[in-house]
């Protein structure tokens, strides 16, 4: 008996591995072949468009997109499962009213119930019916504000020019200069420190963005600025200080900026200037 138990053993252990499930992939939709996406949620919208390769909402309101964001939303584009179903009854499995639709391109997406033993979820395509982890659509933002960029500039947004109230910050050529009332504040930095400074309009993240609708030109706030770009567009920013916070109203796409007290410093000011003096303290 014992032997037997133990051949048993070495056969289950150096027989050859069983085969896989068959794998079915949702979509043959490439990432880099998306120029929109749709989301239906609770019957509220959110439309996404790629322009000049940078991708913006257009719907419920027009703002630069999360990069980052958009890939995450995508990734149901590589999911698969290991079983797939004919488009027939789609009622019991929570399809014929999805709890979020989404389209990319023309390719749609409609997200139902649970599945009891699994917990996976079925998914409806154009075609078929799959069962996929619910990472997909819990990755699917709820509010549109969610997708918004949270760096005040857009990477195509090159800036030439900064005018900070008393502040000036110009580029010529590939040189940097500070023009303001202290002659000795362009003495106090490198070229590389001012380079690193435009950068950071670039590369520092809010803590917080909020949509600002009706902007009243006339609105009280501390500053007012404009950075000129190299396309010969401006942008155009209030900004504001509190206790805890600075915020940067970029006033073309009607979103709020927030930013620690010492960030929004550095942003208002390169290093050895002191932000203050281009800002009103409250």
């Amino acid at each position: 008996m014992l032997a037997t138990v133990i051949g048993l053993a070495i056969f289950l252990y150096l027989r050859p591995g069983v085969e896989k499930d068959q794998e079915y992939k949702v979509s043959i939709l490439a990432t880099e072949a998306v120029e929109s996406i749709q989301l239906i949620r609770n019957e509220k919208e959110i439309i996404l468009k790629q322009l000049n390769s940078v991708w913006h909402l257009e719907k419920p309101f027009l703002a630069r997109a999360d990069e980052r964001k958009v890939i995450e939303l995508l990734e149901v584009l590589s999911a698969s499962s290991n079983v797939i179903f004919p488009k027939t009854e789609q009622a019991h499995l929570g399809l014929d009213q999805p709890i979020v639709e989404l389209y990319i391109n023309d390719s749609y997406f409609g997200f139902g119930g649970l599945a009891p033993t699994t917990n996976l979820q079925y998914l409806v395509t154009d075609n078929s019916i799959y069962l996929v982890f619910p990472r997909y659509s819990i990755l699917l933002p709820v509010n549109p504000l969610e997708l918004v960029s949270t760096n005040l500039l857009a990477i195509n947004e090159i800036p030439v020019r900064f005018e900070i109230n008393n502040l000036i910050v110009q580029r010529q050529g590939d040189v940097w200069n500070i023009i303001s009332p202290d002659n000795n504040n362009e003495n106090l930095l490198s070229q590389d420190e001012l380079k690193q400074w435009t950068q950071s309009w670039h590369t520092v993240d809010a803590t917080t963005v909020t949509f600002h609708p009706l902007i009243d030109s006339n609105e009280d706030m501390d500053s007012k600025f404009r950075i000129s770009l190299l396309d010969g567009q401006e942008i155009f920013f209030k900004v504001q200080k509190n206790a805890s916070e600075v915020i940067f109203l970029r006033i073309d796409e009607s979103l709020s900026f927030h930013f620690p007290v010492d960030v929004g410093k550095r942003l208002l000011a390169p290093t050895g200037i002191e932000a203050d003096k281009t800002l009103s303290v409250n």
